[in-house]
């Protein structure tokens, strides 16, 4: 991926922290999200990677479960990307989406479950 197309499809800020995650891979993740200005929220137990794994299980993408859930890709972003965390609300929506509870998605380590 070239730099120059990258910046052409760059409309939201979510954008961009997509693209820099995929640019510069987890282990420089967090230092350039400390460089642009951005942190992580606390980690919240299992959610991201449940929303990732959850979603590649399944077959969907950001967009879709955005689309399917009427959660903005923006936040869905955010949620993978752990700089948000959902409410109480789109937290129950994406569990049920997923069928599987509230708990599970977020204290649960579903991947690890599975193996």
């Amino acid at each position: 991926m070239s730099n120059k197309g990258a910046l052409e499809v760059v409309k939201e800020p979510s954008d961009l922290l997509v693209l820099l995650s995929m640019e510069v891979g987890p282990q420089n993740y967090d230092k350039y999200m400390k460089a642009i200005g951005l942190k992580r929220c606390p980690k919240a137990y299992f959610l991201a990677d449940n929303m990732n794994y959850l979603r590649k299980k399944h077959g969907v993408t950001r967009k879709q479960l955005a689309y399917e859930t009427f959660i903005s890709l923006d936040k869905i972003n955010r949620y993978e990307l752990e700089i948000d965390m959902p409410d109480v609300c789109r937290a129950l929506t994406i569990a049920e989406y997923f069928g599987v509870s509230v708990y599970d998605l977020v204290r649960v380590d579903l991947k690890g479950k599975e193996d």
